[in-house]
């Protein structure tokens, strides 16, 4: 629960804010940005859909890793739990791509 992590969460946050340049933290929005959204071309709504479809079944640190980088490889016709080895080089710079 909420109650039992708060004090790690607590921790973790006066770290960020202590140790972490402003400009290198992670910010959640409380709204969507509406110009970035309208901006996409129709691959990055694809990547949003395909993220956004996954979430519900895949809500662990393993499910979100596996479905963060699969996306990239799917869009590019590969399975999502298709190894490295088996991928072009291409996929990686999708995938920083997705990140970023």
């Amino acid at each position: 629960s909420l109650d039992e992590a708060r004090p790690r969460l607590d921790k973790a946050e006066t770290w960020i804010n202590t140790q972490v340049p402003a400009e290198e933290r992670t910010v959640v929005r409380d709204e969507p940005d509406v110009d970035l959204l309208k901006s996409l071309d129709d691959q990055g709504r694809e990547s949003l859909r395909l993220l956004q479809d996954g979430l519900e079944q895949n809500w662990s640190l393993d499910g979100l890793t596996h479905l963060v980088y699969g996306v990239p490889k799917v869009q590019a016709g590969f399975p999502a739990d298709a190894t490295a080895k088996e991928l072009p080089s291409e996929i990686k710079v999708a995938q920083r791509t997705f990140f970023a």
